[in-house]
């Protein structure tokens, strides 16, 4: 059997063509979810960064480390230096694509004479799968995305809570996909309002096509009898605009099946008498904007059976770093680029230590995602503020028109 010498890290929107060696050995150690007990039997010699499925660098491993910060448990640094070039030059640019299949874990163990047998040739590259790609477009730090699925795992329901325009259901979608492979079979997506009910949820009398009631499945219960059938299977209920919702009516008696340790229990259902319940393998994910005066909070009892996760604008930290390749990635100048972060960063400023609004009501990244029919960058730019934003913030300041003034000042710089 071959020893395995060699490791294989995925880079997502950290990696950037043209970076330079150095900047690539950040992105590349920093932190990643090693097995220590791999890295402790001495036979791993190398590492590569790798994008889009070609290796970009090849670095010999020369010790690691455990990541000290208490948000990155279990996660290990690496340490090294670049490969010698009788090796280097071998595995630069060779495509992995087809022994790194997995979208997810962004880690492969694997040999270097196993790496040595592919091609470089571009017409393979070309014809591996857009899904093996490690697609990171998710505005996220790997060690928080762990976090979120950690917290979906134990506590079974959680709650991406924040501001207009950070893509919190786009969010729990990827996740889903990334972290689950989760596919559309396994997923329930409904979006609440104020007059979806119990009968649309659970089961209610609905008229037929004689005009006579018949007690009729809602949508949860029928996913659930999907679910019953597939224990070996994951299972998501993903509710966009949660909080739009009355949930007491929504839930009703289901209310205490959602919990983690009530998994397995059984109720009788209102209407038809019969017993139900909620397995294990169902998680629930809401979305929740914190800018719409509109809601209500949820009550105390609904709050205590989720977990709640901010999601802030990708204007700082590795979110930022993230951001940025994005939208290079996606033809925006590294000048407008800046000028969106410096832009709305000063506004979100304004807004968030504005005494009636706060943190959530900051301006979102996801605004400026949507590259459809493009066109001139400058008026793209403009269209946004004026047609998108700018409505927005007069919203928000309608009692205020110095502030409003003063944002669409700092949203027009140049």
């Amino acid at each position: 059997m071959t020893t395995l010498d060699t490791i294989l890290i995925k880079l997502g929107l950290t990696f950037k063509e043209g970076i330079s060696a150095s900047e690539l050995y950040k992105a590349t150690s920093v932190s990643w979810r090693l097995s220590e007990s791999k890295l402790k039997s001495g036979d791993f010699k190398y590492y590569c960064a790798v994008f889009r499925n070609q290796i970009k660098e090849v670095y010999e491993i020369t010790g690691y480390e455990k990541d000290l910060n208490p948000e990155n448990i279990g996660r290990i640094i690496l340490k090294g230096r670049v490969a010698e070039d009788v090796i280097r030059s071998k595995l630069l640019n060779i495509y992995v694509g087809d022994i790194h299949t997995s979208s997810g874990n962004p880690i492969k163990y694997t040999n270097i004479e196993k790496l040595l047998e592919l091609t470089s040739d571009n017409e393979i590259g070309k014809n591996i799968s857009n899904q093996s790609f490690f697609h990171d477009d998710l505005f996220l730090s790997e060690a928080l995305q762990e976090k979120i699925v950690r917290l979906l795992k134990y506590k079974k329901n959680i709650i991406f809570q924040g501001p207009p325009g950070v893509g919190k259901t786009y969010l729990a979608k990827k996740l889903l996909q990334k972290w689950f492979s989760a596919t559309p079979e396994q997923l329930l997506f409904l979006q609440f309002h104020q007059s979806y009910s119990y009968e649309d949820f659970i089961e209610g009398y609905r008229p037929d096509e004689n005009g006579h009631f018949k007690l009729t499945n809602g949508l949860f219960k029928d996913f659930i009898m999907k679910v019953v059938g597939n224990p070996e299977y994951v299972f998501f209920v993903l509710i966009d605009e949660i909080n739009r919702g009355n949930l007491s009516k929504i839930f009703g008696e289901l209310l205490m099946l959602i919990e983690h340790n009530k998994r397995g229990e059984k109720l009788q259902l209102a209407y038809s008498k019969n017993e139900f319940t909620i397995p294990d393998n169902v998680y629930f994910i809401g979305t929740m904007n914190t800018a719409d005066r509109s809601l209500t909070a949820l009550d105390f009892a609904f709050r205590r059976r989720f977990s709640f996760i901010n999601i802030e604008p990708a204007f700082k930290g590795e979110s930022l770093i993230k951001f940025k390749n994005y939208m290079d990635l996606n033809g925006i100048s590294e000048g407008t680029t800046t000028r969106i972060v410096q832009n709305i960063t000063e506004a979100n400023e304004i807004i968030a230590y504005d005494y009636k609004l706060g943190k959530g009501f900051e301006i979102g990244h996801s605004y400026f995602t949507n590259f459809t029919n493009l066109g001139d960058e400058l008026e793209w730019y403009q269209n946004i503020i004026e047609f998108e934003l700018i409505p927005l913030i007069e919203e928000y300041f309608y009692d205020d028109e110095a502030k409003m003034a003063k944002i669409i000042e700092v949203l027009m710089n140049e």
